[in-house]
C-alpha cells in the first residue's frame, strides 16, 4: 500500500512540474529513496495497469517512451497539455489500442497473442520472464521485451496483467481462456504432481536410451522429453520437478542425472525384455 502512494505520490509531481509522465522518470523519482527493490521499480507499470479507474497507460508511440497519466489529474489542470498525445473522439484504451498498434505494428500485436496462446498450450502459467523470452525467440529485441508487461496491460480486453508478489514475478493471463485449458501444470507456487504411470514411463524411457542426456535445466529437459512422448512441456517440467524432489535426479551443472537409487531401478528395467527394439516399444504405453 505504502508503494501505491509512493507511485501516485510521484505522478502527480511530474503533472505539478509540467514534465511528461514517461515511466521512466517515474521510476527516477522513486529510486532515490532506496526504500524500494528493484523488483517493485520495475513492477511500476503492472502495479498502474492493475488500478486502470486510476491510471490510463500510453504505449511508445512515435519514437517517445511510455507514460502514464491520471484519469482525473489534480484541481485546475489540464491533462492535455503540449507533449501528451492529442486528446481524440475515441475513448482513451481506444486510444492506447490504436497507437499500439501503430507502435509495434499488428504483426507484434499477434505475436503477443500467439506467446500467451502457447503457455495456455503447454500448461505453463505465463510469468514476464518466461514471456519476455519467448517473444525474444519470435525476434523481439532484449529493449522491446521489457516494455512488454505496458504492452500487455495496454489490452486490457484481452489479458490480465497480475501484479507480482514477494514471491511471484508478474503473470500476464488471458481475459478468456481456451474452452480446451485444464489448468497449470508447471508455474511458480504450482505444486508439481505426476501419475505413478508417468512416473514408470519416466523411468523406461530413460532405461531404453532415449534421452542420454537431460541439458538445459527443467525446461530444457522438458523439451527434450517432448520429442518422445505426447505430454505437454507443463505435464514434463512437473513430472521432472517430482523426481528432483524425490531425489531420483539432481543436477550436475545445468544437466539433470540419476541418482544412484535411480540408476538401479535403471539397470533393473534394462533386464528385461533384452532386445533394444522391446525394451524402447515398452515406452509409448507409460508416459
Amino acid at each position: 500500500e505504502r508503494y501505491k502512494l509512493a507511485l501516485l505520490s510521484a505522478v502527480e509531481s511530474l503533472y505539478r512540474d509540467k514534465k511528461k509522465p514517461f515511466l521512466g522518470e517515474l521510476k527516477r523519482l522513486l529510486k532515490p529513496s532506496k526504500q524500494w527493490l528493484n523488483q517493485e521499480l520495475r513492477a511500476a507499470a503492472t502495479v498502474c495497469a492493475s488500478d486502470a479507474s486510476r491510471y490510463f497507460l500510453v504505449p511508445p508511440f512515435a519514437g517517445e517512451p511510455p507514460c502514464i497519466l491520471l484519469r482525473q489529474p489534480p484541481p485546475g489542470f489540464d491533462e492535455w497539455y503540449c507533449g501528451l498525445p492529442v486528446k481524440s473522439q475515441r475513448s482513451e484504451d481506444q486510444e492506447a489500442t490504436r497507437q499500439l498498434e501503430a507502435s509495434i505494428g499488428c504483426a507484434r500485436a499477434l505475436t503477443m497473442r500467439e506467446v500467451i496462446d502457447s503457455f495456455y498450450k503447454d500448461c505453463i502459467e505465463p510469468s514476464l520472464p518466461e514471456v519476455q523470452q519467448r517473444l525474444r525467440l519470435r525476434g523481439w529485441t532484449f529493449v522491446e521485451s521489457q516494455q512488454a508487461v505496458l504492452l500487455y496491460a495496454c489490452q486490457k480486453s484481452l489479458y490480465q496483467v497480475c501484479k507480482p508478489t514477494c514471491r511471484k514475478p508478474v503473470v500476464i493471463l488471458l481475459k478468456e481462456p481456451p474452452n480446451s485449458f485444464s489448468g497449470w501444470f508447471d508455474g511458480i507456487g504450482v505444486v508439481p504432481q505426476a501419475s505413478a504411470q508417468m512416473e514408470f514411463g519416466l523411468k523406461s524411457l530413460l532405461a531404453a536410451g532415449f534421452a542420454p542426456r537431460l541439458s538445459g535445466g527443467v525446461a530444457g529437459a522438458a523439451e527434450i522429453l517432448q520429442e518422445h512422448c505426447p505430454r505437454s512441456l507443463g505435464e514434463l517440467r512437473a513430472l521432472l520437478r517430482v523426481f528432483l524432489k524425490k531425489g531420483l535426479l539432481r543436477y550436475d551443472g545445468d544437466e539433470l542425472v540419476a541418482s544412484k537409487g535411480l540408476e538401479k531401478e535403471l539397470r533393473d528395467l534394462q533386464v528385461t525384455p533384452r532386445t533394444p527394439e522391446r525394451r524402447k516399444a515398452r515406452i509409448y504405453c507409460n508416459i
